[in-house]
C-alpha cells in the first residue's frame, strides 16, 4: 500500500499471518461504519493485489444494532470474504447483538458469541486437515 506506517498496514500484516479475521462494526444507517468500510476497501485490495493472501481463512463478521439493519452491515461485510475466497463463520442466529446503551449488547440473549466461537475452531480444524470446502457445514 503507498500509505507509509499507519494502522492499517499493520492490521494487513497481521489478517496476512492469522488463520481467521473477525471484523465487528457497529450500525450506521443499516451499514457498516465509513471507517470500517474504509479498512476493508484498503485491506481487502492490498490482499487481492497480493496473490489473494486472505484466501482459504475463516472470516466472521460481527455487527451490533439498536434495532435494525445489522444484517445488512454483515452482509457488507461477508461480501468483502466472499470475494476473497474465505469460508465465513456463522452462529445458532445472525451474528449481531441488540442494545442502545455500553453493556446491551451483553445481555441480548439471540446473540451468542460462544457459539462464534465454536464455529470458527471447528472451521479451522478441517481445514488443518484439509478437509474439503463442502464438508465446512453449521453444527448446531
Amino acid at each position: 500500500c503507498i500509505q507509509a506506517k499507519d494502522v492499517v498496514n499493520e492490521s494487513i500484516g497481521k489478517m496476512a499471518e492469522a488463520d481467521a479475521i473477525i471484523i465487528a462494526t457497529p450500525t450506521y444507517f443499516s451499514g457498516v461504519t465509513p471507517e470500517i468500510k474504509a479498512f476493508m476497501d484498503r485491506a481487502f485490495f492490498v490482499a487481492m493485489a497480493n496473490d489473494n493472501m486472505f484466501k482459504r481463512k475463516v472470516g466472521a463478521g460481527i455487527a451490533a444494532e439498536r434495532r435494525a439493519g445489522a444484517v445488512c452491515a454483515l452482509d457488507t461485510i461477508n461480501h468483502y470474504f466472499g470475494i476473497s475466497g474465505m469460508f465465513t463463520a456463522g452462529s445458532r442466529y445472525w451474528n449481531l447483538g441488540m442494545g442502545m446503551r455500553p453493556g446491551d449488547v451483553e445481555k441480548d440473549d439471540d446473540g451468542d458469541p460462544e457459539h462464534l466461537t465454536i464455529q470458527l475452531n471447528r472451521q479451522l480444524k478441517r481445514i488443518r486437515r484439509g478437509e474439503p470446502v463442502d464438508q465446512l457445514v453449521l453444527r448446531l
